[in-house]
């Protein structure tokens, strides 16, 4: 993996983390890079904003599914892709139901 993937990752483990116990709308970049030891300046070098940081995570999560294959539509691949999306369950709760103005709704369906 390399290490641009590592910080990316890094973010999206401690977004995760605080999600769990802050709504989306709360949290502050300087607060996450508080957490992943870093600095603001990092995390816009990856990232435009924390609603971009979701949508990488929401795009990791298919490609650890599906990787660079054209997805299938299989009872197997939805149930594995459903048991990835339990693994982060709070993050897609937290996320989906965040209804501020650059939410991942928004985001996603501009």
């Amino acid at each position: 993996m390399t290490l641009k993937n590592q910080t990316k990752l890094l973010f999206a483990k401690e977004l995760e983390e605080m999600l769990k116990n802050i709504p989306m709308n709360k949290i502050r970049i300087v607060d996450l890079c508080k957490r992943c030891d870093t600095i603001p300046q990092t995390f816009y070098y990856h990232f435009h904003d924390k609603y971009e940081l979701v949508a990488w995570i929401f795009l990791y999560d298919f490609s650890l599914i599906y990787g660079d294959k054209e997805p299938e539509y299989s009872i197997a691949s939805i149930k594995r892709n459903l048991i990835q999306m339990e693994k982060r369950k709070t993050f897609y709760q937290r996320t989906y139901t965040d209804h501020s103005q650059n939410s991942i709704n928004q985001y996603s369906f501009g």
